[in-house]
């Protein structure tokens, strides 16, 4: 039994390397894909949420970060 999904978030580290290799990678599907490029060091993304479960992961994301790409 397969995962139908509708959006995929993807969160990386970097605004170039990363957000071409996904923009292109988004191409070959027909899903919502939207990069967010944290533009810090995601292992201290993955700490923060781990250590505040409380934290809203997608206000945190949005606020203050770049919506780099969105495919429709």
């Amino acid at each position: 039994m397969g995962l139908l999904v509708d959006n995929i978030l993807i969160v990386v580290e970097g605004a170039k390397t990363e957000t071409r290799f996904f923009k292109r990678l988004s191409e070959l599907t027909n899903n919502n894909i939207i990069i967010i490029a944290y533009n810090n060091n995601i292992y201290d993304l993955y700490r923060c949420l781990k250590d505040n479960e409380s934290i809203d992961t997608i206000r945190m994301l949005a606020y203050g970060k770049n919506n780099v790409s969105e495919k429709d």
